[in-house]
């Protein structure tokens, strides 16, 4: 897995390509150093799922990194 960081404005957070195995990280379309970080650790859940051969829908996979993401703050 390798991450690009793009310096490029637009709607994309982050991506995670698949086929190449590499995650997009665009930094200018975050407001803080912890909101970049939620980002990366969301595109590497989905090379983690990837990588597991995992057969589950793209909507699955976003509610399921949600979840993940989340589960620290509901158990508080």
């Amino acid at each position: 897995m390798k991450i690009n960081f793009m310096l490029e404005h637009g709607e994309n957070r982050g991506l995670y390509h698949t086929e190449t195995e590499k995650l997009e990280v665009f930094p200018f379309n975050h407001e803080n150093i912890e909101d970049l970080l939620c980002t990366i650790i969301h595109e590497t859940i989905h090379f983690a799922i990837d990588k597991a051969d995992e057969t589950i829908d793209s909507s699955e996979e976003e509610r399921i990194i949600f979840r993940m993401q989340w589960a620290p703050e509901w158990l508080i």
